[in-house]
């Protein structure tokens, strides 16, 4: 999937939720949760790149949208990690973001552990995980 077909279904994602404009005096803003199992540092490029997308899909932080960051104070990669991983996203999943973007399986997985609430939309998740990061956004659709 090209960077702007993902930001485009996201960007759909969220304008089913919201409007993508200047909201009313008072309005909530839309909010994506940015979750990495990683320091802001080693993967600042990533979120800037991301954010920068958005913007020039006409998602304006502080605008027309607000993001919630949730970063690792260390690299978080292993199996050991997991306890500290899913604390992790509790923290971001108990501030309710309207869907949360992250990079990897291990972050997906962490997420998926504490919420299936809430969309899941990730960068570079693998194919096993597809599934189960579309669940909640597809069950809410049928609903519909």
């Amino acid at each position: 999937m090209e960077r702007r077909e993902f930001l485009a279904g996201l960007a759909a994602l969220l304008a089913t939720r919201a409007r993508a404009q200047a909201p009313a005096r008072g309005a909530r803003l839309p909010r994506v949760g940015i979750y990495l199992t990683s320091p802001l540092q080693s993967l600042e490029r990533e979120v800037r790149i991301f954010v920068d997308a958005m913007r020039d899909l006409r998602w304006i932080e502080g605008s027309t949208v607000a993001y919630e960051r949730e970063f690792a104070a260390r690299d978080l990669r292993s199996p050991h990690d997991d306890a500290e991983m899913v604390a992790l996203a509790q923290g971001l999943a108990e501030r309710k973001p309207d869907v949360i973007w992250l990079l990897s399986s291990l972050s997906a997985n962490a997420v998926l552990k504490v919420t299936r609430e809430i969309p899941v939309v990730g960068a570079a998740v693998t194919s096993s995980m597809n599934g189960l990061c579309c669940t909640g956004a597809a069950s809410r659709r049928r609903k519909s």
